[in-house]
Formats: C-alpha cells, sequence, structure tokens
C-alpha cells in the first residue's frame, strides 16, 4: 500500500486512527491513555490523526505521556482523501467530552468510519452513538475513561469480528434512508 509506506507505516502494523479536527469537544490526552494501552497488545501500533489542526498540540500531548514520537503520525487531508486514510485503519477511536449539549449530537465521521468498514471505539452518552454502535455491532463503547475500561475495551474488539459495518451505515446514514423517513413522517402527518 503506497499511501501507509508514504506515511511510514509498515504493512503488519496496527494501525489506530482519529479524523478530523481536535477542537474542544474531542479529548485527546484521553486518547493517547487509550493508545498507551493498546500499544501493550499490539507493540507494533501506530495512532495515525488525519487532521489540519496545528501538529505540534498532539506531539506535545503525547509527550507527556512519554508516547514515542515515532509512533504518533499526523497528516493533513482534504475531504475527498479522508476515505482511503480511514481505510488504513485497523481501529478508529474518538473520545467526545460527554456533555449535556453532546447529548443531542452524531458525529459525522462515525458514518465515515463504519461506511470504510472500520470498526469503532467511542464513549458513551454522545447522541445516538451508542444506539449506533449497538445496533450495528460496529464497535466498542466505553463507559468511563480509565485504563481498566480502555483494558475491557481492547479484549473485546479482539474477541470480536466486525462484518457489514458498510451496509449499517448505509441503513443508518444515507441520504436516501434519511429522505425516505422524512417522507414517512410527513405522510403520516399530513394524512
Amino acid at each position: 500500500n503506497t499511501l501507509k509506506l508514504n506515511l511510514g507505516i509498515q504493512e503488519n502494523e496496527f494501525v489506530l486512527s482519529y479524523i478530523g479536527s481536535i477542537g474542544t469537544w474531542y479529548m485527546l490526552s484521553e486518547m493517547l491513555e487509550f493508545y498507551k494501552v493498546l500499544e501493550k497488545h499490539y507493540p507494533n501500533a501506530k495512532f495515525l490523526f488525519v487532521t489540519k489542526d496545528n501538529p505540534e498540540i498532539i506531539r506535545s500531548n503525547a509527550q507527556k505521556l512519554q508516547i514515542n514520537s515515532k509512533n504518533i503520525i499526523i497528516t493533513p487531508s482534504e475531504r475527498k482523501d479522508v476515505p482511503a486514510y480511514i481505510s488504513l485503519s485497523d481501529l478508529s477511536v474518538f473520545f467526545i467530552k460527554p456533555l449535556y449539549s453532546k447529548k443531542a449530537s452524531s458525529p459525522t465521521k462515525q458514518g465515515e468510519i463504519m461506511a470504510m468498514n472500520v470498526p469503532l471505539i467511542c464513549n458513551t452518552n454522545v447522541g445516538d452513538t451508542d444506539f449506533v454502535v449497538n445496533k450495528y455491532h460496529s464497535g466498542i463503547i466505553i463507559k468511563e475513561f480509565s485504563k481498566e475500561e480502555y483494558e475491557k475495551a481492547i479484549q473485546l474488539f479482539k474477541e470480536s469480528s466486525y462484518n457489514n459495518l458498510r451496509e449499517g451505515a448505509y441503513d443508518f446514514f444515507s441520504l436516501e434512508k434519511g429522505i425516505e423517513k422524512y417522507a414517512q413522517v410527513y405522510q403520516h402527518v399530513l394524512s
């Protein structure tokens, strides 16, 4: 895979990815702590950040946690190229601050990751994330940010198989399905 090699990732290396901006809602330190636990299970793991954010923010946080800088790969991407980067992943992660305002949000990246047939690990109490992960068996939900919880999640990931994530993404996130559901609601209201 040319893209992997260009990023310095070897074929046999496990790739955890994070897609999108870090921003104020995403929990960078906790995601890096998760990666540290993951490294114990996959010593050849790399953490790929596909973001246009300042790489120094990620690097300095990784350094504080004593993560080898060679294992952190940061690359910007144009929107059209994001699926290619997601396809390099064995697992993708996003931890979002479980604030009241996030109870009604739905991360777009979840559908994008599922559409590329990549399982994900995320936290509970963020919009319909739990529902989607459980309904389509598309990953692991963590209930708290602790090493013990990360260990359990990684063990569960290793014991599970993930199939048909793409179909789940289509079923839940597709524009066509959304239009169809809205049409049904309008039809019901008008009748």
